[in-house]
């Protein structure tokens, strides 16, 4: 696993604010599932770790800000990155 990306998801997701955590709760994704998945905030989005075939972490897909309005996307992911199956741990 890349371990600059894994440190990055690690400070990600200590920097959850309590509104996320419940923004995620009431979409059934409890802190268990955000902590086991690494699912953070990187201060203007939601950060959800991808990992690969391999079980490398590859890159970040994000959601935006839920109380951003805004027209613009609410999600994208890391130039560069490259189509992963989300789950390949389940198959």
């Amino acid at each position: 696993m890349n371990q600059d990306l894994k440190e990055q998801a690690l400070s990600y997701h200590g920097a959850l604010p309590s509104r996320i955590v419940e923004y995620l709760e009431n979409r059934g994704i409890s802190a268990q599932i955000s902590t086991k998945y690494l699912i953070g905030w990187n201060g203007r989005a939601i950060t959800i770790p991808i990992f690969n075939q391999a079980g490398e972490m590859s890159f970040f897909k994000y959601r935006q800000d839920p109380a951003d309005t805004s027209d613009k996307s609410k999600y994208w992911c890391d130039e560069g990155s490259s189509p992963e199956l989300y789950g390949w741990e389940h198959i």
